[in-house]
């Protein structure tokens, strides 16, 4: 979510959203370009790999 000028979520200061969670998934999968290394994670531009969901999948698991 967006951050507050302090670095916390705004989502977590609105007591309406309590319920709501928030993960973060930025640099989860690699971007590395040298050897190709990204295409571990990445199917293409917008689509991870199967390994890259399995990642994600467990990110969203652990806030669960």
């Amino acid at each position: 979510g967006a951050l507050a000028a302090t670095g916390v979520p705004v989502i977590d200061a609105l007591p309406a959203l309590a319920h709501v969670h928030v993960v973060d998934l930025r640099n989860s999968l690699s971007t590395d370009l040298v050897s190709d290394r990204y295409k571990v994670w990445w199917g293409n531009e917008l689509h991870p790999t199967q390994q890259g969901f399995t990642k994600v999948a467990g990110l969203f698991d652990a806030q669960l």
